[in-house]
């Protein structure tokens, strides 16, 4: 897979930890592991692997949800932890850490306690809260951003939003 922008739509099982290993060749074909987790407690970074620390937020107006939850949360995913969209920029990342550019991502292991909705990667910057007629008014895609495809988008009740249904990290 060559796209830039890697997209995970998954759900953290509650009160578990979980584990996602990235694969990823630079153009010299070097395999780079990058891995993110809530086991991890911080960001480590070797000449192959890149550690990343994933933090589980409590969903808004949840008993988890106080200022004393958000001081610590490393650790397994909150009882009421959202769908979550991540975006990574995989070129940005190798390039950042390790000096490296981009070639292609060679694989995948999604460890446990995980609910996957979709997977997949693209050149393009979806943004999951607009809608297709929104993005054709602001002229999103002359900008390099477009709606979320229907195949990976999560359902919103007509009149909500949907920022305040799901989360959404880009990094």
């Amino acid at each position: 897979l060559a796209g830039r922008y890697l997209y995970l739509l998954f759900r953290p099982m509650p009160r578990k930890h979980f584990v996602v290993h990235l694969d990823v060749a630079t153009q010299e074909n070097q395999v780079v592991r990058v891995s993110f987790s809530t086991l991890f407690k911080e960001f480590k970074a070797t000449a192959t692997w890149l550690q990343f620390p994933f933090l589980c937020g409590a969903a808004e107006g949840s008993l988890c949800g106080g200022d004393a939850a958000r001081r610590d949360l490393v650790g397994a995913a909150p009882a009421d932890a959202r769908w979550t969209c991540l975006v990574l920029d995989l070129p940005s990342i190798l390039s950042l850490y390790l000096s490296r550019p981009f070639g292609h991502l060679k694989g995948v292991k999604l460890c446990s306690n995980l609910l996957v909705k979709n997977l997949c990667t693209s050149d393009l910057l979806f943004d999951p809260g607009v809608t297709f007629s929104e993005a054709r008014r602001a002229h999103l895609p002359c900008r390099g951003v477009a709606p979320m495809p229907r195949e990976m988008a999560f359902p919103v009740p007509e009149g909500r939003n949907w920022h305040d249904l799901y989360d959404y990290i880009r990094y």
